[in-house]
């Protein structure tokens, strides 16, 4: 499928992008000054938006969001590790993350 755009010849200094649909954002890449905004799914009337001052690119649905999983996996898997050590600095005993009873009680299931 090929989409038309009006291709502004500045160069690109800033851009932003979101995967899967992302019509609904082209204003606030607008507002964020963004030279170009990359997502899929725009309509005919979409490409109006740009008033010439951005350039839209729609790249295809799954094609903006093949890369998506790896991305978030990678940043949950940073922020978990984080929580992971906040979380054993905090605890008086050692334990996992997951904590299913209190030993005390003859409530734990490891």
């Amino acid at each position: 499928m090929h989409k038309t755009f009006a291709i502004s010849w500045k160069k690109n200094k800033k851009s932003s992008s979101i995967g899967g649909s992302g019509a609904f954002a082209i204003d606030n890449a607008k507002h964020c000054k963004a030279d170009a905004y990359v997502t899929s799914d725009l309509k005919y009337h979409d490409f109006f938006k740009a008033e010439n001052n951005i350039l839209l690119a729609d790249i295809g649905h799954y094609e903006s969001e093949q890369f998506t999983k790896n991305l978030l996996v990678g940043y949950l898997t940073k922020k978990f590790l984080i929580l992971q050590s906040l979380y054993r600095r905090v605890t008086p005993i050692p334990s996992s993350i997951i904590n299913y009873g209190n030993k005390e009680r003859g409530n734990s299931r490891r």
